[in-house]
């Protein structure tokens, strides 16, 4: 299995946009450019201590993620929507290294598809 498969479900992608790939690629460029600075917004987010905004934050990024049929980023968005919920600031910070991974292989996974695309 390859990054992009593990990382982007295209093909349940395509069924969801009715196999236009244009706009599958435009929504996953805008994605990854608005998500660009996860780390930091994350970071600020969990040390800020307002549990609100950092659930309303998961819940995008789970939103976004579903959409796209980013799975392996929805799964985790979605933990760390519930952590938010709760309000547990601890575990959230020990999940974040792994968040990051995940969208670092989404990352891969659209410049892989671009590439093909091309």
């Amino acid at each position: 299995m390859t990054i992009q498969t593990q990382a982007l479900d295209v093909e349940e992608a395509m069924q969801r946009f009715n196999g236009n790939q244009a706009i599958f690629s435009k929504l996953l460029k805008r994605f990854i450019k608005i998500n660009s600075d996860i780390e930091e917004k994350t970071t600020q987010l969990v040390n800020s201590g307002n549990s609100e905004e950092i659930f309303i934050f998961f819940h995008s990024l789970k939103g976004g993620s579903g959409n796209l049929s980013a799975k392996n980023l929805y799964k985790k968005s979605t933990a760390l929507e519930d952590l938010a919920r709760k309000g547990d600031f601890e575990s959230i910070k020990k999940e974040l290294p792994s968040l990051y991974d995940i969208y670092d292989q989404l990352k891969i996974a659209v410049a892989d598809l671009e590439k093909s695309n091309s």
